[in-house]
């Protein structure tokens, strides 16, 4: 596994969360779970990123078992169609805002914020779903168990750090939201999954 695979999944998981149907919510529930106060905020934050540090472990070891049995270039022609399906279901707006406070009801805490992180990457709120799909893939693909569940941190680890940062600059959360709003956003996401579909149906010719 080379690191440019390790950056990319890192990447991918920062995308996932700065996608607009669900960093704008953000500030939002992380003051839901613990007030506006920063200390607070970013205490909320780590409990989260390391809610999901567990979920993307547990699921990388999952992706590390059965990338063992699983046939490699049938794969590629089932991920491909999986992928297809969610650009065209994003291109219909079928894919709606994640609803955050909906999941753990009206608990609040450190314990609710873990709970929270550890299930966020399997419940996948469709918005964080399409990117999360790409790193699956891609760890289905590489040799090795801990390959994978490198690629399932990396990814779980962009995920999260940006619940720690806008806890401690939730001041500058609004900025950042008309950022993430915009179409080229959206553009951006769908060009990655455009460019992740062309190479799983070549990978799947050539293999």
């Amino acid at each position: 596994m080379e690191v440019f695979q390790l950056v990319f999944a890192f990447s991918l998981g920062l995308a996932s969360v700065l996608t607009p149907c669900v960093f704008p919510i953000i500030p939002g529930y992380l003051a839901y779970l613990f007030g506006r106060e920063r200390f607070e905020m970013v205490k909320g934050g780590v409990a989260i990123f390391a809610g999901i540090l567990s979920g993307g472990l547990a699921l990388g070891v999952v992706m590390g078992l059965l990338g063992e049995v699983t046939s490699t270039r049938w794969f590629y022609l089932a991920a491909a169609v999986m992928l297809l399906a969610i650009m065209v279901l994003k291109r219909a707006n079928r894919i709606r805002q994640a609803g955050f406070a909906s999941i753990l009801g009206n608990r609040k805490g450190a314990a609710t914020a873990f709970l929270f992180g550890a299930l966020i990457i399997f419940i996948a709120s469709p918005c964080i779903l399409p990117l999360l799909s790409i790193v699956a893939i891609i760890a289905l693909t590489v040799e090795g168990v801990l390959s994978r569940v490198a690629l399932l941190i990396a990814y779980s680890a962009g995920l999260g750090i940006p619940f720690i940062l806008i806890g401690a600059f939730s001041n500058m959360s609004g900025r950042l939201r008309r950022l993430v709003a915009t179409e080229a956003a959206g553009r951006i996401e769908l060009l990655i999954m455009a460019l992740t579909l062309a190479w799983l149906i070549s990978a799947f010719a050539l293999s």
